[in-house]
């Protein structure tokens, strides 16, 4: 059992750790809002070629280029008679399709927006990069608000980051002022992008062009449809693959077609 000297100075000593503790966590809070060193940060990135060449790469996910499934139509019949929500006219806004859709859309375009706005804070582009960047996101905004206005037509027309707060109150927009947009980014694209890569399959002139047209098709927009349609067959650099069969196999992916 301590005696009353020892008690006395394990009191000073814990006193004197519990002083020096605090020092130190006084000392040390202008650390405590830092950065961080060791991985990206919003208030840090998009601050060279590199980092705007690793968000444009991820715009080139399935999720954001999604296609209309067999089951949305009338096409599908299950023989066990299972269906599915559709054929079973169960739907609802939840439903996973629609959901999805919604979700996959706008978070592609929330995606392009941020490297819109941060588009010229390099300073240390290559030659024609920043053009493609731009108009690879454009490119990507473009194909999902068309997806939001032919699928839901009235939708929120959001062109920048948004807070939370922003997001919950924002108002639908008409379908044809989403659609303008739209046009406005392909063309755009289609001025920003080249005509081909070496070696790599990215966004193209062409796939911008080809995009406008179905886009302008399916809208009903057929003057703007036939134009881009003509603008490709005009440029020389596509034509038909001479077996139907391997256009759809490793052969034909990087066809003129």
């Amino acid at each position: 059992m301590l005696n009353f000297k020892n008690r006395l100075k394990m009191k000073k000593y814990i006193n004197k750790l519990v002083v020096l503790v605090v020092i130190m966590g006084v000392a040390s809070c202008d650390n405590l809002d830092r950065l961080p060193l060791d991985k990206p940060s919003s208030e840090t990135f998009f601050s060279n070629q590199l980092e705007m060449e690793t968000a444009v790469n991820r715009l080139y996910t399935s999720e954001f280029f999604q296609k209309d499934d067999e089951r949305w139509g009338d096409n599908e019949w299950n023989r066990a008679l299972n269906g599915n929500s559709f054929l079973a006219g169960t739907n609802t806004s939840q439903t996973f399709d629609f959901s999805s859709a919604w979700s996959n859309s706008y978070t592609a375009v929330n995606r392009a927006n941020v490297i819109l706005e941060n588009i010229d804070n390099p300073n240390d582009y290559k030659a024609g990069v920043r053009d493609r960047i731009e108009g690879e996101a454009k490119f990507t905004r473009a194909y999902n608000y068309a997806l939001l206005a032919i699928r839901f037509k009235d939708v929120p027309l959001i062109v920048k980051s948004i807070s939370t707060k922003e997001a919950q109150e924002i108002e639908q927009s008409p379908q044809a002022e989403v659609l303008n947009l739209v046009f406005q980014d392909l063309d755009d694209a289609i001025r920003l992008l080249p005509d081909s890569y070496s070696g790599v399959q990215r966004f193209t002139k062409g796939a911008a062009l080809a995009l406008k047209a179905r886009i302008a098709l399916y809208t009903k927009n057929y003057t703007v449809a036939a134009a881009a349609a003509k603008q490709i067959i005009d440029s020389k650099k596509y034509q038909l693959y001479p077996s139907y069969r391997d256009l759809f196999l490793a052969p034909g992916q990087i066809s003129k077609e």
